[in-house]
């Protein structure tokens, strides 16, 4: 009884996958073109303040830390506290201390 559930399972999970498959081969063309239409649309057509494609941009010339700490600042409107100190590494020549009486 159970492998004839089971069988009867798998026979009707198959048959739904292929008649997905043979509808998703027929449909692909439309389907992808209109999808990438709506995408493209999206990009190019919104505003500078609300498009994907500008924060993509501003990604790669700073910092995704200070990218997201500008977002919090203009959004509390006050400076952000550091637990930890600063983000900037320094370089290890600053610990180098002159002794000016020699």
């Amino acid at each position: 009884m159970f492998w004839a559930i089971f069988w009867s399972m798998v026979a009707a999970v198959l048959a739904v996958g292929l008649v997905l498959t043979l509808v998703m081969w027929w449909l692909d063309p439309w389907l992808l073109n209109r999808i990438g239409d709506r995408m493209w649309k999206g990009l190019l057509a919104t505003t500078y303040t609300q498009n994907l494609g500008s924060m993509i941009s501003l990604l790669r010339r700073a910092n995704p830390q200070t990218f997201y700490e500008n977002m919090l600042r203009s959004q509390n409107a006050s400076s952000l506290s550091r637990p930890m100190g600063t983000p900037l590494v320094f370089s290890h020549w600053e610990q180098l201390i002159f002794n000016p009486a020699q």
